[in-house]
């Protein structure tokens, strides 16, 4: 149902990166959460001390129509980036590989078994088959021939990581080797050893900001109270960061605070 008034629930914010500077993009525009903004243009009167017309204040002038103001944004996975783009140009991305570890307490006995993304792979004192790695005398030395099978198994499932032991550990590494969040969903397990958890983690995309880039994108943002009678839409083109805040405490959401300047306002 229309609304008379505007309510700050029903506000959107909606976010497009400028090929060229106050022009608006035709295309990728994103929906990104916020929690409040004073962003407007205004145009300030100033008043003119003329003398020689007696005490009557003479009309004021027209000052420079400025579009500035702040916005409070959360601290989240994705809207974060965006907002740190604005500050500090784009960010140098690389893919990052999905990776975990099973630790063993002590030497396997005969038939413990470690399961890797559905495949059951399982401790032999005898000669081992496909699917078996032969326990030797100490722990680091068993994980050291599990990690040569492994590596050198033709499973699908199995070849689809990389296996290494670490110096002086007892801990059997796990590297997918595709980089990116797709290697998030292989599986592990272990009957008597201690996995770091159900599936490998960490696999995505490594995004690095620096600052002092010599170009810095603009943005334009619109501002739009679209559950109005008349639906009403504030566009800022130009839009730049000048400088971000943020607190952070024991409680609570994290939160942050942008300065913006932008070219104008149209609505």
């Amino acid at each position: 149902m229309p609304k008379l008034r505007a309510y700050g629930a029903d506000a959107t914010l909606k976010i497009a990166r400028e090929t060229s500077y106050g022009v608006m993009p035709s295309s990728g525009w994103r929906s990104l959460d916020f929690r409040s903004t004073d962003l407007s243009a205004m145009q300030p009167l100033g008043e003119d001390p003329l003398l020689g017309r007696g005490r009557n204040a003479q009309d004021p002038w027209r000052g420079l129509v400025t579009d500035e103001g702040q916005i409070d944004v959360p601290i989240d996975l994705r809207g974060t980036g965006f907002w740190l783009t604005a500050l500090f140009g784009l960010p140098v991305t690389s893919n990052v590989a999905a990776r975990g570890s099973i630790t063993f307490a002590a030497n396997p006995a005969a038939g413990q078994t470690i399961t890797l993304n559905g495949v059951v792979w399982t401790f032999v004192t005898g000669t081992p088959g496909a699917l078996q790695t032969q326990i030797q005398a100490t722990v680091t030395q068993t994980i050291d021939q599990l990690v040569t099978n492994l590596n050198a198994s033709a499973n699908p499932e199995i070849s689809k990581c990389t296996y290494s032991r670490p110096a002086s550990t007892q801990r059997l590494e796990i590297v997918f080797d595709t980089a990116g969040p797709s290697g998030n969903a292989f599986t592990i397990a272990a009957s008597h050893a201690s996995p770091s958890g159900p599936r490998l983690t960490g696999g995505g995309h490594e995004h690095l900001w620096q600052s002092g880039a010599d170009e810095i994108p603009s943005h334009t943002i619109e501002i739009g109270h679209p559950k109005l009678t008349t639906p009403v839409f504030f566009r800022h083109l130009g839009t730049m960061a000048e400088s971000i805040e943020f607190e952070l405490g024991q409680d609570g959401p994290a939160n942050a605070r942008l300065q913006l300047v932008a070219q104008g306002e149209e609505r």
